[in-house]
């Protein structure tokens, strides 16, 4: 993060040691209503996937998935049922009104999170509000307009804060072939201990 980048330059160090304390991930609870399970081999074979389990048990302790399924495979679900299972605070980073819709509609039909823990972030001051306030959500519905918004004008600290100050960590990218440059900037700014890349349309990955 550009903090610990700073503090780098000014003491002049001469080995950089990885730092990845800046963020320390809040737990949270999360269970899957019982009636809603994988469908099919396919959707079971993605949830070992996400979680590092089964025959991708090499990847469990990776920081970083991509899931690049057809439209109507249940991407969406299965993220969510990952969350579940991470049981971390989660940022979904949204790239327009109707995903941010569609997210808090499904996490609601398939988990027991209360809408009141869904927090939607739309615009700089609400962000910057939740950046430093005691009011702790579950999962955020971060706007990617609102991120490209505070990089152009110099206030990507407030993200970083807003971060680290929530304990964020899980971030899912929804849509990833979208909006490229606020994806980057969250890359650069911020690192999760686990990250999750969603799109159908993997040909502009």
């Amino acid at each position: 993060p550009p903090n610990f980048f700073m503090k780098f330059i000014e003491e002049d160090k001469k080995d950089l040691i990885r730092d990845e304390s800046f963020i320390k991930p809040r737990k949270i609870i999360i269970e899957m209503k019982k009636e809603f399970s994988a469908r099919n081999d396919l959707q079971r074979s993605i949830i070992d996937f996400l979680s590092g389990e089964g025959s991708y048990s090499e990847i469990v302790d990776k920081p970083r998935r991509a899931l690049f399924v057809d439209t109507g495979e249940g991407k969406t679900f299965l993220t969510i049922n990952d969350i579940s299972k991470v049981g971390l605070a989660t940022v979904i980073l949204c790239p327009d009104n109707r995903a941010v819709k569609t997210w808090r509609e499904e996490i609601t039909k398939f988990t027991n999170v209360e809408d009141k823990e869904i927090i939607t972030i739309c615009g700089s001051d609400t962000l910057e509000n939740l950046a430093y306030s005691k009011n702790l959500g579950k999962i955020y519905l971060l706007s990617l307009k609102t991120i490209t918004s505070m990089v152009d004008n110099g206030r990507d600290n407030i993200i970083v804060d807003f971060f680290v100050n929530n304990g964020i960590g899980y971030k899912v990218s929804d849509e990833t072939h979208m909006m490229l440059k606020a994806f980057f900037n969250v890359e650069m700014l911020i690192q999760t201990k686990k990250t999750t890349y969603l799109t159908a349309t993997d040909s502009r990955r």
